[in-house]
């Protein structure tokens, strides 16, 4: 039996030859990819200007891929080939807000505080208004000290803590009336969490 060239059999089983090539491609491992492999074995997104690296995708949407046994997230290891590294304690951030995208026009450098104030100027925080107070953690953005309602982790409202903390009912029942774990109930009415109220 006569074997096809690769365009010819993936034109045969009906899937888009670049597409179809580029699976294929990405199943080999490659040791020390260039900027233009990754772009690749991209997918560009119409009118976006994104290229999306779908190779392998953490769980926060971000490309990432293995060059010399060591793991990186693709958008930093792009930066990095381009521009010569990363100087320590600052982030490569998305212009475009797409997690996934390895186009370098998308990508610049900046602090913790940069990449906040992006977030915030674009709309993206999960909180409302500016904090009150703050900290920085290096590998985790600027994070807000926002409390109560405005967390965007609540499940309770300032009300809801009132009346848990002024109960005469069961940390069980309470857990099931307002369906939280049994450590939320002990943390409120032991004064651990909401201290502000």
């Amino acid at each position: 039996m006569q074997s096809l060239p690769l365009t010819d059999a993936a034109s045969r089983l009906g899937h888009d030859t670049p597409r179809f090539l580029g699976a294929f491609l990405s199943m080999k491992r490659l040791k020390n990819p260039s900027v233009e492999e990754i772009l690749n074995e991209s997918e560009p997104i119409p009118f976006s200007g994104c290229f999306i690296f779908n190779r392998s995708i953490n769980s926060g949407g971000y490309g990432r891929l293995k060059s010399n046994g060591v793991e990186f997230l693709a958008h930093r290891y792009v930066w990095s080939k381009i521009n010569g590294g990363i100087p320590k304690g600052l982030f490569v951030c998305h212009a475009c807000d797409t997690p996934g995208c390895v186009n370098p026009a998308h990508l610049f450098i900046g602090t913790p505080r940069d990449n906040y104030d992006d977030m915030l100027k674009k709309g993206r925080a999960p909180f409302d208004g500016p904090p009150a107070t703050g900290r920085f953690k290096i590998g985790n953005a600027y994070t807000p000290d926002i409390k109560g309602e405005k967390h965007h982790n609540a499940k309770l409202t300032k009300q809801e803590v009132i009346y848990i903390r002024e109960s005469n009912l069961s940390i069980t029942d309470l857990m099931r009336k307002f369906n939280v774990s049994r450590g939320c109930i002990r943390k409120i009415i032991s004064r651990q969490n909401w201290t502000h109220i």
